[in-house]
């Protein structure tokens, strides 16, 4: 089954992204062989915007206090709690009631404590690329690279983007 593959908005091609050629994603692209000027990059990025994932917004603690009561077992709790209360086994209750408030308790702050974990990991990591940009091999931010960039892979590189591998010698992916 073929599909129709958008590389760059109002450009397609009739065969899968994978089949394509080479040489049709690079016209298709308008991408030198030798790599983009500076300019033409600029304008790239401008128009396409940064190589980058756009981050959730974090929830309120409200909002995450209240998913912790979300799960089967919590609400079963508070129907025994209910029961119990219609029995007045009113230590029984307080009991129950304890347990539900330590169980979000922890339940939030280890969400919360994933979150801001999770924030930190990417502050910490700004991968780079290195990209054949003006006829030379530059090193530049990941974030910066644009449709059409020629990235050049060496030893230890995380891969920045998504790729056209058009060359290798004992590629290895992990």
């Amino acid at each position: 089954m073929t599909t129709a593959l958008e590389i760059t908005p109002g450009t397609t091609t009739s065969s899968p992204w994978h089949a394509t050629e080479s040489a049709e994603t690079r016209d298709i692209l308008e991408a030198p062989s030798g790599g983009l000027t500076a300019a033409e990059a600029a304008a790239r990025l401008e128009r396409y915007g940064p190589n980058e994932l756009t981050m959730q917004e974090r929830d309120g603690w409200l909002v995450m206090l209240a998913r912790q009561f979300k799960s089967p077992m919590v609400l079963f709790l508070f129907i025994a709690a209910l029961v119990t209360a219609l029995q007045q086994e009113w230590f029984d209750v307080i009991v129950i009631v304890l347990v539900l408030i330590l169980n979000a308790s922890i339940g939030f702050w280890q969400a919360r404590k994933a979150e801001s974990d999770v924030q930190a990991l990417q502050n910490l990591t700004s991968p780079e690329a290195g990209v054949l940009r003006d006829g030379s091999v530059q090193r530049i931010a990941a974030a910066d690279l644009v449709p059409g960039d020629t990235v050049r892979l060496e030893s230890g590189d995380k891969v920045p983007a998504d790729l056209r591998v058009e060359e290798s010698n004992g590629l290895q992916v992990d």
